[in-house]
């Protein structure tokens, strides 16, 4: 009985630590992930991950969108205090878009990490079908944040376990 009793045990205690290791992904963990910017107009032809590895970088990056209207804009506060030292930054485009509400949003504050490998939890948001929109040209994009590591692959997948797009560094 009490062999029973162990083993049922070790079989829980086997099922919770699964459960915490996050996002489905077996042998994965998670580190948390931030959403720091988002914008309609990110200037990005293509569907892409962008890597911004220090400020200057994102100084670079955020350029050419500070231009876009007068006066121009300063680079906002959330991304001004971003700590390079402690964060990896990441943008993910998608790409030029035919109207107004398309959105890249995070579906978790989570995201999995296995060995070099970290996956983006990352929706494509759609308009509704059928909405009135401005035929207005966008390039949504959204800027996150994650724990520093020594990633080699970036990945983004949506909501659904669909592989969105997948980055070598």
């Amino acid at each position: 009985m009490m062999k029973i009793r162990s083993g049922i045990t070790a079989v829980f205690l086997l099922a919770i630590s699964a459960c915490q290791s996050g996002a489905g992904e077996t042998g994965a963990d998670t580190v948390p992930i931030l959403a720091v910017y988002s914008d309609s107009q990110c200037l990005k032809r293509e569907l892409g991950i962008e890597v911004i590895r220090d400020a200057d970088a994102l100084a670079a990056w955020w350029a050419p969108l500070s231009r876009m209207q007068l006066p121009q804009r300063q680079l906002p506060q959330e991304l001004a205090t971003i700590d390079f030292v402690t964060s990896a930054v990441f943008v993910v485009s998608m790409g030029s878009r035919p109207t107004p509400d398309y959105a890249v949003e995070l579906h978790s504050d989570h995201a999995p990490v296995r060995g070099s490998s970290l996956t983006l939890p990352v929706d494509f948001l759609q308009p509704t079908p059928g909405a009135a929109l401005a035929q207005v040209v966008t390039s949504p994009c959204a800027v996150f944040t994650v724990p520093v590591n020594h990633y080699e692959t970036i990945a983004v997948r949506d909501s659904q376990g669909n592989n969105m797009l997948e980055s070598q560094l």
